[in-house]
């Protein structure tokens, strides 16, 4: 979502699995020029928040395979896997910082996986949701049953 002065909106919840223990909804502080751009921004913003809850897991003890981070848009998963490789030019404008995730990548701490936008349960805290879609979102987030 991008609001009226180009900056975007991110949303964006955090699990072990099932339910939520954190969520996230802010404004952008940096203006994009495309939704790929705002959902990169976003995801080097709150991999800040997984990273810090990666390593606070780590240091009580529990080992920890590569944490899953979803993302709906493809073009931002293609930048976060490759970095500037997968640049073109529409893209060739983004700061080196957004490419925080990138590094994680590299690193093995993260994997970046597509899911679709209908499945995407951070959207709930950014875009309005109404009927069925809110039920879903409110069931998941909340770890409830689905059966409606």
């Amino acid at each position: 979502m991008l609001h009226h002065d180009l900056n975007g909106h991110t949303g964006s919840c955090t699990s072990f699995g099932v339910g939520t223990f954190s969520a996230k909804s802010k404004k952008q502080q940096l203006n994009s020029c495309s939704s790929c751009e705002t959902e990169l921004i976003g995801t080097g913003e709150y991999l800040k928040h997984i990273t810090w809850a990666r390593n606070f897991t780590l240091e009580q003890g529990y080992n920890m395979k590569p944490t899953i981070l979803y993302q709906d848009n493809e073009s931002t998963i293609k930048l976060v896997n490759n970095g500037r490789r997968s640049s073109s030019s529409k893209t060739k404008h983004i700061d080196n910082r957004n490419f925080y995730a990138h590094d994680k990548v590299q690193k093995g701490e993260i994997i970046v996986s597509y899911v679709p936008t209908e499945r995407m349960w951070a959207d709930g805290f950014s875009k309005p949701l109404q009927g069925n879609p809110f039920l879903l979102f409110r069931h998941h987030i909340l770890n409830m049953n689905t059966e409606m």
